[in-house]
């Protein structure tokens, strides 16, 4: 599992700015396509079919896709990210032509998905494997494409504007006629790339750009970047039950899983308390406030990601970050959520759920139940360190998309624990071998101790 999330995180990195969006005839846009710069690996590893991309395979030396994949998607363009094209760079002739194998592939997907491969927004890349020396192992390489997802992943709001939803969650008095609402309204702005556009109509349709605006004072090349910015009210003499969630949002998951399951006792709950996570944490808090009377509950732990480090002091183990609260008053714990968001709210998309959850337990040796709530988009950084976690962890997937960060699974999976989302939960502990399950719209099976991607939407 490492080695496949560091593989697709390179293959990230390398990519990132690689497309070709062109407004041209089918055959014109092959042609372009077909000259996209290529990125070397030596093998795509054999265990990335856990990864949830969607796998178009075909066979080696072909442009002939191993079975019917129509299935497999729903030639949605919206829905699709990038398309990358997978083959080897062995030959088994001097006189063969790696461009004409591609244009073919290329064709063979067009005339399968015509409206995602007419779609200007979807990154095309290119990935080739040099590995391969014999006809026999070059077969054994996987060829074809691989079609990402796309990640809805939500705008963070600003520490700023954190603090005061939870200011007001602090202050407020939780009674049998006091309810918590959140209204949203979207702020977009248009921010530089750091990239320069070129002049040229015909350099700009190719999808050409610059590091330096030049003499010629060429425009910067910007996206559209929107913030959601949500706001909390409270609303009076609305007569609730007290153990119900207690505000009306996009998503009450944390209240909503917890609830499911009043017998999880001495539980610790470790959180993710980054700038995108605020709309859970903040359920998270009006849940302790509602149940401040148990005294089952063994400890809250809060983790930014390394309090304000820059991404590369970032080390894995030790980026830091972690708050704890023992005390189960409901001020207790949010002083300690808050102290973690002023210290710290992020940077980039991992994050360091292991650490966290080793420092939990090494600071509540008591607990029973382990719970981590997670961003389901957000990528745990350290997963390499999940054979240090020796007791079961109830995962709480927050998102309100299909997609969850195979690492998150990972967790459930291998610590023989369950995941959970607002409607829909699994355990791994009741979950047999060589048995389809479904979750989260995502079609798994567990084979040999390992858990497989069969079926992606």
């Amino acid at each position: 599992m490492v080695k496949l999330i560091s593989f697709f995180a390179l293959i990230g990195l390398l990519f990132n700015g690689e497309n070709q969006e062109l407004n041209a005839s089918p055959t014109q846009r092959i042609d372009s396509l077909v000259q996209i710069k290529p990125i070397s690996v030596s093998k795509v590893p054999a265990d990335f079919r856990k990864f949830p991309y969607v796998l178009l395979e075909m066979e080696f030396n072909s442009s002939k896709f191993i079975k019917d994949f129509k299935h497999l998607l729903q030639d949605e363009p919206s829905k699709v990210e990038e398309i990358i094209l997978v083959w080897t760079a062995y030959r088994m002739s001097e006189t063969f032509s790696q461009p004409g194998l591609n244009s073919k592939r290329i064709e063979q997907f067009r005339s399968i998905y015509p409206k995602l491969f007419g779609a200007k927004k979807i990154k095309w890349k290119f990935l080739v494997q040099t590995g391969a020396t014999t006809d026999e192992t070059a077969k054994t390489y996987y060829h074809g494409f691989l079609v990402k997802m796309h990640n809805e992943n939500k705008a963070s709001r600003s520490p700023t504007e954190d603090r005061e939803i939870l200011k007001k969650l602090l202050e407020l008095e939780v009674d049998k006629d006091s309810v918590i609402g959140f209204t949203s309204k979207i702020r977009c702005k248009k921010v530089p790339t750091g990239k320069y556009l070129p002049r040229s109509k015909r350099k700009l349709e190719k999808g050409i750009l610059y590091d330096h605006a030049s003499i010629w004072k060429r425009k910067k090349e910007k996206y559209k970047k929107c913030d959601t910015l949500i706001v909390p009210e409270v609303y009076k003499h609305k007569s609730i039950d007290v153990y119900s969630p207690i505000y009306t949002s996009r998503d009450s998951t944390v209240s909503s899983v917890f609830n499911r399951h009043p017998e999880w006792k001495k539980m610790l709950v470790v959180c993710d308390a980054t700038g995108s996570m605020s709309p859970y944490y903040a359920d998270l808090v009006m849940w302790i406030k509602l149940n401040a009377e148990r005294r089952d509950l063994s400890g809250f732990t809060f983790f930014n990601d390394g309090d304000k480090k820059l991404d590369y002091e970032k080390v894995i183990g030790s980026t830091g970050g972690i708050y704890h609260s023992k005390s189960n008053s409901p001020t207790d714990a949010v002083q300690t959520l808050t102290n973690t968001t002023k210290a710290g709210s992020g940077g980039d998309q991992p994050e360091n759920n292991i650490e966290a959850l080793e420092a939990a337990m090494k600071k509540f040796k008591d607990a029973e139940s382990i719970i981590l709530i997670g961003d389901s988009y957000a990528p745990v950084k350290d997963i390499v360190l999940l054979k240090n976690i020796s007791k079961r962890v109830n995962v709480v997937v927050c998102g309100d998309a299909q997609y969850i960060h195979p690492d998150y699974l990972e967790i459930a999976f291998k610590t023989g624990g369950s995941i959970h989302r607002m409607k829909d939960e699994l355990d791994f502990s009741k979950t047999p071998e060589n048995k389809a399950i479904t979750f989260g719209g995502i079609e798994y099976e567990i084979k040999q101790k390992q858990l497989l991607v069969s079926k992606y939407w």
